[in-house]
């Protein structure tokens, strides 16, 4: 699974994206921005991007939505003070 922000000081994510997919068309990829042409996004989803993640992240769903993907279980851990367990 590839994570792709969409803006890159020396690569445009349109074209690294396509790149991605001639390397390997089976290549799952999740687009991420803070900031992008919705016209493009749109395209790119309708070429196989499987979503997009607006930035800032709301990591515990970014992370559960991944491990989904990924088909693993999500095991989130409690942490517990010291001496109360």
């Amino acid at each position: 699974m590839v994570f792709l922000d969409m803006k890159n000081p020396d690569m445009d994510g349109e074209y690294c994206f396509a790149l991605l997919q001639s390397i390997n068309p089976e290549v799952r990829i999740a687009l991420m921005s803070g900031g992008v042409d919705v016209r493009i996004v749109n395209e790119l989803l309708e070429e196989g991007a499987l979503r997009f993640f607006s930035k800032p992240f709301d990591f515990p769903s970014l992370i559960a939505w991944t491990m989904q993907r990924l088909g693993k279980p999500l095991l989130l851990k409690r942490r517990v003070p010291h001496g109360t367990a």
